[in-house]
């Protein structure tokens, strides 16, 4: 059963609901995305051209759909910024899609960045599939990424690089569960979700 936001008034906004919030935002899809996409930019092409290209992505998949979302809610389109229900989230990620698949073709055509694109494909899989399922049933973005990423660094980096960021996935768990943003059903679809995203690319790469 859906509960209310234990964050959504500032006037609660103190203390650990705070530091919950505050880490949510900084662990944010977006955020997460585009710091992860410079870092495999600059392994990928270690120049100022590949940080260009990350911030192409960024701007497009990431930087456009939030300013977007904050015209929404300045205009009163949208009463909740961290767009907790279906009706609220069916827009953003729709312009959130069509950023990844616009700055996906881009970097596939012009770039020859394989890591890069492959964190897009793993972007655009998660959208496609928050933006399917919005109408019936609100899956975890957050969740969803951390658990991603962390997979991807692994098969870029090593093992254990994943370990050290595999305590992020039970904490943002936790925390997003804590501010009642998800049901655990919903936190658990994104724990599924990340997994699948990255199996998919792995098959994809095959």
């Amino acid at each position: 059963m859906r509960e209310a936001p234990i964050d959504q008034s500032l006037k609660t906004s103190t203390g650990p609901i705070f530091a919950a919030r505050l880490f949510s935002n900084i662990a944010s899809p977006p955020a997460l995305f585009s710091a992860f996409a410079f870092l495999m930019a600059w392994v990928d092409r270690p120049n100022l051209s590949g940080v260009a290209w990350a911030a192409v992505y960024g701007f497009l998949a990431h930087l456009l759909p939030v300013l977007y979302l904050v015209y929404l809610y300045k205009m009163g389109k949208v009463y909740d910024i961290h767009v907790s229900s279906p009706a609220e989230r069916r827009i953003p990620y729709r312009v959130g899609l069509g950023g990844a698949i616009v700055s996906y073709l881009i970097v596939r055509l012009w770039a020859d960045m394989p890591l890069l694109a492959n964190l897009i494909l793993i972007h655009l899989l998660i959208m496609l599939v928050l933006a399917l399922a919005n109408e019936l049933w609100l899956i975890s973005a957050h969740v969803a990424t951390i658990t991603a990423l962390t997979l991807l660094v692994g098969q870029v980096f090593g093992a254990l690089f994943s370990l050290i960021l595999l305590p992020l996935i039970p904490l943002t768990f936790f925390i997003r569960r804590y501010l009642k943003r998800h049901t655990l059903g919903e936190l658990i679809s994104g724990l599924f979700l990340g997994v699948g995203s990255v199996l998919v690319l792995a098959a994809l790469n095959a």
